[in-house]
Order: structure tokens, then sequence, then C-alpha cells
């Protein structure tokens, strides 16, 4: 994981002569003029192009997202970013056919209802996918939801799959 300190211009700027690809999060504390309350940035870069972008509070909820959120994000100058590249980078290339035909087939389920404290070390994408399994929503739609790639959240489901809290119909 690399960090910049760099407005959001400046960072994409670098993104794009680079072509990374990866995730650009921040944390932000509450206050100032924009910030009522503490909130989470989070860009998907894909070959230095950005590909979505949101604004969520500390409950995983969407304040703003895509061009409204950008705009939000330029106005609040110089930010500490980081940017996850490793994990990620594979699924957000563009998924092959089978592959996404794969993915949006099922619809994921749960198997047991966990509370905030049983979550509370999971990672943020990982608790928003779980609060989004009903199991009538496909993981296609969750994938949308999230503004992520179909193939990021079929990762999600494996691995919560593997500890046995959702399945797959």
């Amino acid at each position: 994981m690399c960090v910049y300190i760099l407005d959001l211009e400046t960072m994409l700027e670098v993104l794009t002569y680079h072509r990374r690809t990866g995730v650009l999060s921040a944390d932000l504390p509450s206050g100032g003029p924009m910030l009522k309350e503490a909130c989470h940035l989070e860009i998907m870069v894909d070959r230095g192009k950005v590909r979505s972008c949101s604004i969520t509070d500390q409950n995983g909820h969407v304040l703003m997202e895509n061009e409204q959120a950008l705009q939000m994000i330029k106005s609040l100058g110089v930010i500490r970013w980081r940017l996850s590249e490793s994990a990620k980078k594979a699924a957000l290339q563009e998924l092959p056919a089978t592959a996404a035909a794969r993915s949006s087939a099922g619809v994921p389920r749960r198997l047991v209802h966990l509370g905030a404290e049983h979550m509370a070390s999971w990672p943020r994408l990982y608790r928003s996918v779980y609060a989004l399994i009903d199991g009538q929503t496909s993981l296609e739609r969750i994938a949308r939801m999230l503004f992520v790639m179909p193939g990021v959240v079929e990762q999600v489901i494996s691995d919560l799959r593997s500890i046995r809290v959702v399945d797959m119909d």
C-alpha cells in the first residue's frame, strides 16, 4: 500500500501518468464547512481512469457518489491518500465473459445473522457486502450498489463462505 499526501487533481494526474489500478481511499475526521461527520473516501481507479467514487459515513452508508463525490473531494484540498493495488488490481480488470456470467448467476444468502461487534474487525467492503446480502439481491446487483466490479464482490463472498456466514443459492 502506498501513501500520498496530495490534492485529488494531482493524485489523479499521478495515477493517470503511471496507469495505476487500485483503490484510492482516505478517512477524514468531522469538522469544517464541508464535512459535518467523519467519512471515508473511496475511488476505484483502472489504469489511471476513475471508474467509481463514493463518500460514505462511518456506518458505510453512501453520502455521495461518482461525479458529485468527485467535486466535493476536489474542494477539500490536500488529503492523505492510501493506494491499495495488490488485493484489488485483478478484480478491477475487465472480467472474462464466463466469470461475469458466473458471478451474476448466484444469489448470496446469510447463514447466520451477526451483530456489529462480530464484524468490527472486518474490512469496510466486507461489512457492506454482508449488510446487503438478503437472500434476494444478486451478486451483480450488490456490486452495482457498491460501485465495484462483480469480481470484487465474488471474492468477498468467497471469503465469507469460507468462514461459513454466507452461502450462494
